[in-house]
């Protein structure tokens, strides 16, 4: 008896020490999932196993990664970046040498679609584009592509891949077409993949008013800080989104005239302002202008008139809308289109008295002095940082930045140069007005976005 139960012993013993150090089985049936920003990886128990070796790498690459502990079944981690494409495989170890590791798994994390979208700050020739981020999940390596078009067109344009700009959730657009219903939509850009789009619309503000401009068309208009000179523009209309201050009881002085491609003719125009902000230029008191001499121009002459805000208005930027018509035409109104002429639309922020930048718009032209070559600002809209160039023999001196309250934001006289750099970093987001001074004396206001 004694030697029957020393031989099961040893048996027993001899299987214990036989099975230490074997390698596990191979895991298999591989399972991920994507939850609240957790990605979990799953696989079968296998028989034995006392830990497992979890690896991650990207997809095709070569398990630089290293490995992970994992002391079951299953492995989490939070944050893995969206859009992402990944592999992983893992194997058992039954305390001692682990075994080998299964077939590849692959892995793609979610590229989450914006959230929120709103249009505000809807105007004449511009809107505000704004979204938001998915929360919580990981956006380190994201950004946003975002794209608009006319309701009317099938061709979306291409606004910015906003990459890598974790942010960015607004966009300034301007350059549009009043009385316009507009399509835009925005997609989160991801490393392998993007999100679906989230579409809205908009309308701007006021109506369409473009001429037919092949024989006349406006190349002057100024008043307060305005002062463009230009050719024909495109398709009869241009929303030039540049503004100027105006004392509210203030009378302005101003300038317009015609260019001609032949034959010269006399010409009709009007201002009008959108003083109650309603998107209308046909309210009563909104044409600035009234009577024959005061509204014709006479062939290539500048005319000057007046323009006297109502000591009525409030505060605040308004639509200008300036309209020419050949003077056998129809009559001069907001609201015109295919007429022999052109349309010309502006803004204008209307201040109280008192305001030191307003009181500009009191000063008279006294001379047909043309404001500066083509200033540009890039990039514009930014985050406060802004590159001035001119052209090369119109080397700027100085330069002023206000608020659109009036407030001076900088004034600066620099070495002469067609280059500089406006720093607005440190101040709020918001619309900017910049004067350019050259060493000619000639001047050129420009509006700068901060975003």
């Amino acid at each position: 008896m004694k030697r029957i139960f020393t031989l099961f012993t040893l048996a027993a013993l001899t299987l214990s020490f036989s099975n230490a150090g074997a390698q596990c089985g191979t895991p298999v049936n591989l399972q991920s999932s994507y939850s609240n920003n957790v990605s979990t990886f799953t696989w079968d128990p296998v028989p034995g196993a006392t830990a497992y070796i979890f690896e991650l790498d990207w997809e095709g690459g070569t398990w630089g990664f290293g490995s992970m502990p994992a002391t079951t079944n299953s492995y989490s981690i939070n944050g893995l970046m969206q859009g992402g494409r990944f592999q992983w495989h893992v194997s058992a170890d039954c305390g001692g040498t682990p075994g080998a590791f299964s077939a590849t798994a692959l892995f793609e994390t979610p590229c989450a679609q914006p959230i929120n979208l709103s249009t505000t700050n809807i105007a004449l020739n511009s809107a505000t584009l704004n979204w938001a981020n998915t929360s919580p999940l990981n956006t380190n390596n994201t950004g946003f592509s975002v794209s608009y078009k006319p309701a009317s067109s099938t061709t979306w344009i291409q606004l910015t891949n906003i990459y890598n700009n974790i942010t960015a959730t607004t966009f300034n657009l301007t350059g549009l077409m009043p009385g316009t219903t507009y399509d835009w939509r925005v997609r989160r850009v991801c490393s392998s993949s993007n999100s679906n789009y989230l579409t809205s619309s908009f309308t701007t503000t006021g109506c369409l008013s473009a001429g037919y401009n092949a024989s006349e068309w406006i190349n002057r208009f100024s008043v307060g800080t305005i002062n463009r000179l230009s050719g024909k523009e495109t398709g009869g209309y241009i929303g030039t989104n540049l503004s100027t201050n105006l004392v509210i009881g203030s009378s302005n002085a101003g300038q317009i005239s015609a260019g001609f491609f032949s034959m010269v003719r006399n010409q009709r125009f009007n201002v009008y302002i959108d003083l109650n902000r309603n998107g209308s230029f046909n309210d009563p008191g909104e044409a600035m202008l009234s009577g024959n001499n005061n509204t014709t121009i006479s062939g290539t002459n500048i005319k000057n008139f007046t323009l006297t805000i109502p000591s009525t208005s409030t505060t605040g930027v308004c639509a200008m809308r300036v309209v020419m018509v050949r003077s056998n035409q129809v009559p001069v109104a907001p609201c015109l289109n295919n007429h022999l002429g052109e349309t010309e639309d502006y803004y204008v922020n209307l201040v109280a008295s008192g305001n030191k930048m307003g009181e500009v718009a009191k000063t008279v032209i006294a001379t047909d002095k043309p404001v500066a070559s083509a200033i540009t600002a890039s990039p514009n809209p930014s985050s406060g940082l802004f590159h001035i160039t001119t052209l090369s023999g119109e080397d700027i001196i100085s330069y002023e930045v206000t608020d659109m309250q009036g407030k001076t934001i900088i004034r600066k006289n620099i070495s002469p140069s067609n280059r500089t750099v406006v720093d607005l970093s440190g101040g709020s987001k918001g619309l900017y007005l910049l004067r350019v001074t050259d060493k000619n004396q000639k001047t050129e206001m420009m509006k700068l976005i901060v975003q």
